[in-house]
């Protein structure tokens, strides 16, 4: 009987996980301090991969912040340079916090320390601005593999604590 209803429950969580898959989309917040580019940076997004939604953009790491302590999202795009709260500590943040967010960094610097700082805090990677197409393709490309296993690995937790 066990083993049936383990079975049972593995199939309703894997095919929960399918649809979670296909229908919910990846939420985005853009931090990047100079409007043209942020604008651009969130159109190009969206257009890019339909699974993706800009659900917040911010010009500054303050508002981007205090957004993050009361609203879930997926992935970060943080522009290192910004004013009052910088990107630095944008990440930090997230990372002492253990926020589940992706961050992708954008610079129009190739200074190591912004670098360091994006390795550090575990940044899925690190974009010069401007911003070409085909490397935000691969990095949306990217933050949606790891999405996948996300959800992988959650309906294999789930399934794996009841089986004993």
């Amino acid at each position: 009987m066990e083993i049936i209803c383990f079975l049972i429950y593995k199939a309703i969580l894997t095919e929960l996980a399918l649809q979670l898959e296909g229908t919910m989309k990846i939420r985005v917040m853009v931090v990047e301090d100079e409007p043209p580019i942020q604008r651009s940076i969130c159109q190009k997004i969206e257009e890019t991969n339909k699974n993706f939604t800009v659900v917040a953009a911010f010009d500054n790491g303050k508002d981007a912040l205090q957004y993050l302590k009361e609203h879930p999202v997926d992935v970060m795009f943080v522009d290192m340079n910004l004013p009052i709260v910088g990107g630095k500590e944008l990440l930090d943040f997230c990372s002492n916090e253990k926020l589940s967010v992706l961050p992708v960094v954008l610079s129009g610097y190739t200074d190591f320390e912004y670098v360091k700082c994006a390795i550090t805090n575990h940044a899925i990677d690190y974009l010069l601005k401007p911003l070409k197409a085909q490397e935000l393709k691969l990095v949306l490309e990217k933050i949606e593999e790891n999405e996948s296993i996300s959800i992988a690995l959650f309906t294999d937790g789930y399934s794996n604590a009841f089986k004993n």
